[in-house]
């Protein structure tokens, strides 16, 4: 690396930690956010006892509840920046989780007529990521992939499967060493061009009107920061694919699975 490249990556880093690090006055709305969002998780609460064990409201109670406590989850992150431990709750069950933000998502897709198809690998072994982690990476991905098709119908792909020792797999640059639990989600929209593809993970650029530029950064860091990998294969008009490989979480880990 050119010493003018050193110095831009670690002018980048520099800007991201700054302003990615919430400052008093983030850190209070976040506060009020919090106790808002504590408020909401009660009623709902509430709500799910008063109804009747067969009451068709019952379903999108319980799924508002479900994303109700995934928004806390990502609060307390916030709350408690940076997080005092990175594999706090190491360990997870990637097809469940899948399912959850799928079942999270669904009044989304519906909303934009997505449509969502399944491929998942039976007996998955725990991936080495902690669940609020990979949610996030999860979140990022399934609602790029939406916006991808700008309103239109489409179908969303989302495959796991298990990457044995020393295989090899197309844009991975050496096979791994060890078993890799790796996701998949593919879209079929306008795709990304070419041009682009280089600085997509790069923080702060977007194409979109109101975007961050953090979405795959983020996710891009999180992956990376348990030893995984992400790749992404695009073409004009054919759609994108983002492959995640996530290391084992091994059994004599001292984190608990979820």
């Amino acid at each position: 690396m050119s010493i003018k490249s050193a110095k831009t990556s670690n002018l980048q880093t520099h800007i991201l930690e700054k302003n990615t690090a919430p400052s008093y006055q983030t850190r209070a709305i976040v506060h009020d956010f919090n106790n808002l969002l504590t408020g909401l998780q009660m009623q709902l609460s509430t709500a799910l006892l008063r109804l009747e064990p067969d009451s068709p409201a019952r379903k999108d109670i319980e799924q508002a509840l479900k994303t109700a406590d995934y928004a806390a989850e990502l609060i307390g992150e916030l709350l408690n920046h940076p997080p005092k431990s990175k594999t706090s709750g190491f360990g997870v069950d990637l097809n469940q989780v899948i399912k959850e933000h799928v079942g999270m998502l669904q009044s989304l897709f519906k909303q934009y007529g997505i449509t969502v198809v399944l491929d998942l690998c039976p007996n998955l072994p725990t991936a080495g990521i902690s669940r609020l982690h990979i949610s996030q990476v999860l979140m990022n991905l399934l609602i790029n992939a939406v916006e991808a098709y700008e309103g239109s119908e489409g179908t969303i792909y989302i495959r796991t499967w298990l990457c044995e020792p020393f295989e090899k797999y197309e844009r991975v640059k050496r096979p791994f060493s060890s078993r890799q639990i790796a996701l998949e989600i593919t879209d079929q929209a306008k795709g990304i061009e070419n041009i682009l593809l280089d600085h997509i993970f790069k923080p702060f650029f977007t194409t979109k009107p109101a975007g961050s530029g953090l979405g795959l950064t983020t996710c891009l860091n999180l992956v990376r920061a348990v030893g995984g990998t992400i790749t992404v294969n695009s073409k004009p008009a054919c759609g994108t694919t983002f492959t995640i490989f996530l290391p084992e979480a091994y059994p004599q880990s001292p984190f608990p699975t979820t």
